[in-house]
């Protein structure tokens, strides 16, 4: 079993409208979003693209254990027709998941990534959320919202 442990408080956010809340045994956490959106035709971005980026750093010790590290994002995505789409690129340290979102997806999603690296003292997360439209289509449509970030450190306990 890792003995690896979260941080208690990130050492960077690259913005204030989150919250961290770290377990009291330093093996899981949640973050919330207020406002992690992006939106490409809507009422509130009439605009071809819309982009969000979030990133944080916060401290790890898994020396000397190699570490696993659930992550499970939950993203709402509204896409309308042909002609629009959302896309989310999800980074850990490099390791990165890229998942595409369709013309017709509206739904509660939540996107699982399994990490695995060697002895580290932070985890880089990085977020980047892209809703997109045909300017020709004044009827195409994509807003992606993420809620969360929850991280457990592997093997949960049973």
């Amino acid at each position: 079993m890792s003995h690896a442990t979260f941080g208690k408080q990130a050492t960077y956010v690259s913005t204030e409208t989150c919250e961290l809340a770290v377990s009291d045994d330093r093996r899981a956490f949640t973050l919330t979003f207020a406002d992690l959106v992006a939106e490409a035709g809507t009422d509130t971005s009439a605009h071809s693209f819309g982009m969000h980026t979030f990133s944080m750093v916060l401290p790890l010790d898994s020396a000397p254990d190699t570490v696993q590290i659930r992550f499970s994002i939950l993203e709402t995505v509204i896409v309308s027709e042909a002609g629009a789409g959302a896309t989310v690129v999800f980074s850990v340290n490099g390791q990165t998941d890229v998942m595409h979102f369709p013309p017709g997806s509206d739904d509660l999603f939540t996107q699982v990534f399994d990490f695995e690296s060697e002895p580290t003292a932070e985890l880089r997360i990085s977020f980047f959320l892209l809703a997109d439209r045909e300017s020709g289509n004044p009827s195409a449509f994509a807003s992606i919202t993420t809620g969360s970030l929850d991280a457990s450190i592997l093997p949960l306990p049973v």
